[in-house]
């Protein structure tokens, strides 16, 4: 393959297109992620968690649990004293971008293997 043909190959590949299907599949691992740092009392915190492939190619987190927020970032107490966030939520992120680089090269590759390069 020549350079004009390399060229011509990556053009034709839909950067995208590619991210929003990646998008999608890492909202898998994400919310997989999260939940392995959700802590659980009754499961109701860790069930509400949901990681959403948005159409722009990002990814939606929420969690729609009316004290969800205070177990993350941590609150004050009535008799004035504090009780520390989990950070469940950054736990889980930290961890899932360790594994998503290596992740997107690899579906990256693929994409360039079925163009023809690599």
């Amino acid at each position: 393959m020549d350079l004009s043909q390399f060229a011509k190959a990556l053009e034709s590949i839909d950067i995208h297109a590619l991210n929003k299907r990646i998008a999608g599949d890492e909202c898998h691992f994400l919310e997989s992620d999260i939940n392995q740092f959700t802590p659980v009392d009754t499961g109701n915190l860790k069930s509400r968690n949901n990681v959403i492939p948005e159409a722009d190619g990002s990814i939606l987190i929420t969690n729609d649990a009316d004290y969800a927020q205070e177990v993350e970032y941590g609150h004050r107490k009535a008799n004035g004293g504090f009780v520390e966030g989990q950070f469940f939520v950054k736990k889980g992120i930290d961890q899932w971008q360790r594994g998503f680089s290596e992740r997107y090269i690899n579906e990256l590759n693929r994409e360039l293997k079925s163009k023809g390069i690599g």
